[in-house]
């Protein structure tokens, strides 16, 4: 596509229309659009789990897995790819027309619709997502000959529900509970007694179904819920009294986590991040956006 054939670019979040879904699907996003030259964006870690489904776009990955390029080719099939939780930072940079639907699952949600673990999606050694089986190819082709995003989104829901398959573990469910619970400090021991299992197999139960230690989802657990408070519009909070709000056991702790996995003290980036449309989407943006001011961000409603 040339540049002058879509001079806008966009992207717009959906909640999920379906109340069934909703419980397993925080949100979708799209993004639409030519963006005429590099432009890059950081994201943050995440508890949720995206699936990205995309199409003419080609992933380049850096060894260390922290920077992600997208480049424009005509000849790359539609395809999904699912992105593993990162305790860093992710440089993303797109190049030329970007058509990208992205389905943002709840911590637990993508174990609802593969009949695998997620675990071993994310540590399978080829490229792309292919946890939804067969009949993800024929789908894509379909979703990506639809025009309107609402269009897509409900044709995303009907694929949804025709692969739930179900999943339930309730003593997972009730440790990932307390750890992304701001107020509850029990360390992982004393959660591990609770539920009369040892450390050990509730690592083995994170590590299958989410990808990552007990230790590791709080870790997220504590910045997504600080960072989302830095960057609500008309927050009237402090820094010191959003990390006491999180969880963080003091100014020097939230601090020192911030570094890590968001690569800047919490002043810096509530400067430079934006929380977009207040839905989560923490991106960090390095040029201003593409083909201004026709581009669009916005969410929408149910």
């Amino acid at each position: 596509m040339r540049p002058d054939a879509r001079s806008s670019f966009s992207v717009e979040v959906l909640p999920p229309s379906n109340l069934f879904l909703s419980r397993f699907v925080r949100h979708f996003y799209f993004v639409r659009g030519w963006t005429g030259r590099e432009w890059s964006y950081v994201t943050f870690p995440e508890l949720t789990t995206p699936v990205c489904l995309i199409k003419n776009m080609r992933l380049e990955f850096s060894k260390d897995d922290r920077q992600i390029r997208s480049s424009y080719d005509r000849t790359t099939a539609p395809q999904a790819k699912i992105f593993a939780r990162r305790s860093q930072p992710v440089l993303v940079t797109l190049c030329g027309e970007v058509n990208e639907v992205a389905i943002v699952f709840h911590p637990l949600g993508l174990n609802q619709f593969i009949s695998g673990t997620y675990g071993a999606e994310i540590n399978s050694s080829e490229c792309f997502f292919r946890g939804f089986g067969d009949a993800l190819d024929r789908f894509l082709k379909e979703l990506f000959s639809l025009e309107t995003n609402e269009e897509r989104r409900q044709a995303v829901e009907s694929f949804l529900l025709r692969q739930y398959v179900g999943f339930e573990n309730c003593k997972l469910e009730q440790a990932l509970s307390v750890l992304t619970d701001s107020e509850d400090q029990c360390s992982i021991a004393e959660i591990s007694s609770q539920l009369e299992i040892s450390t050990k197999t509730l690592d083995r139960l994170f590590l299958s179904h989410l990808g990552v230690t007990p230790r590791q989802i709080r870790k997220i657990a504590r910045f997504r819920r600080s960072a989302e408070l830095i960057t609500s519009d008309g927050t009237a909070m402090s820094l010191t009294d959003i990390a006491q709000a999180s969880g963080y056991y003091d100014q020097a702790d939230f601090i020192r986590q911030y570094h890590q996995l968001a690569g800047a003290p919490p002043r810096r980036f509530l400067m430079h991040t934006s929380n977009i449309g207040g839905a989560g989407m923490l991106w960090q943006m390095l040029d201003p956006v593409p083909c201004c001011p026709k581009t669009t961000i916005h969410t929408g409603s149910q």
